[in-house]
């Protein structure tokens, strides 16, 4: 998560908002109370929702008193969605898709103490695969059944090669699971031809510097 948070409070007018946003390049800010209590959420749309269009027939002080008097919690949403700190990095992938959210704020004991985006699952899921580390990277097709990954890491270990990272991706109608396996080895020919041996598929083996 995010925990450098920018914040606004409930009576922070919507032209400070949005200029806030637009100067850290922001989609979405927390609202809190003046006693630092999670109140909302205001968004680059929740701005454009209470905004005149640009058609309005008002003029450029008109349109500034207007926003002026509005305030973030006039535009805010107030059902924000929420995860404790010690959430699990899946649970908030699956909150943001259930609710079809780009962002949650991690609260705590009703105060917010960070947000975790789109972009951080994202960082996150290209950490857990060590796609920016060098080695090389498997792709194993093998039966989704009690022991194969102790036999597959055996191999691994035979040859001296370190798993660095795993993902298991398991298709359940066929009962087969593509195993994901990246190690910092790059001699990897032996480890080819034994699994090959043991009667495993090697999908694709792809080395990166």
């Amino acid at each position: 998560m995010t925990k450098d948070l920018i914040v606004v409070h409930e009576g922070t007018p919507i032209s400070e908002a949005a200029r806030i946003m637009d100067e850290k390049r922001l989609k979405r800010m927390p609202v809190l109370d003046s006693e630092g209590f999670l109140k909302g959420i205001i968004t680059t749309e929740n701005i454009r929702s209470v905004s005149p269009s640009e058609a309005t027939s008002l003029s450029v002080y008109e349109i500034t008193y207007l926003l002026d008097r509005l305030t973030a919690k006039d535009a805010m949403t107030r059902n924000v969605i929420t995860i404790k700190p010690e959430g699990l990095l899946e649970e908030a992938a699956v909150l943001m898709r259930k609710h079809r959210v780009g962002a949650l704020v991690v609260e705590e004991e009703g105060k917010a103490v960070g947000i975790i985006t789109e972009s951080d699952i994202f960082d996150a899921f290209i950490e857990l695969l060590g796609f920016t580390d060098a080695g090389t990277r498997f792709s194993v097709q093998a039966a989704d059944i009690p022991g194969v990954l102790a036999e597959i890491g055996g191999v691994f270990r035979k040859h001296g090669a370190n798993i660095t990272h795993f993902a298991n991706f398991t298709d359940r109608a066929s009962g087969n699971a593509e195993l994901i396996i990246r190690t910092s080895h790059n001699d990897c020919a032996a480890i080819i031809k034994e699994l090959e041996e043991k009667g495993y598929t090697i999908n694709s083996v792809q080395h990166y510097q």
